[in-house]
């Protein structure tokens, strides 16, 4: 599964990932991206500001769905 996710981003321009909530600041077994990575985050409900300023970093537009 994650090896298909990771062939899919290398062949877009552009990488979107779709993250709910509950999903963020959640220890995981697997990592898919590195921020890097990441083109943008859909998210629906606002972030950490702490999370908010590395996405800056990084580059990565946020959109918080509603």
């Amino acid at each position: 599964d994650i090896s298909v996710k990771r062939a899919f981003a290398k062949q877009s321009e552009k990488v979107i990932l779709l993250l709910d909530s509950t999903k963020i600041n959640r220890l995981r077994f697997y990592k898919v991206f590195d921020f890097d990575e990441i083109d943008c985050l859909i998210t629906d409900k606002p972030l950490d500001q702490n999370l908010m300023e590395v996405l800056h970093q990084h580059h990565i537009d946020v959109i918080i769905a509603q």
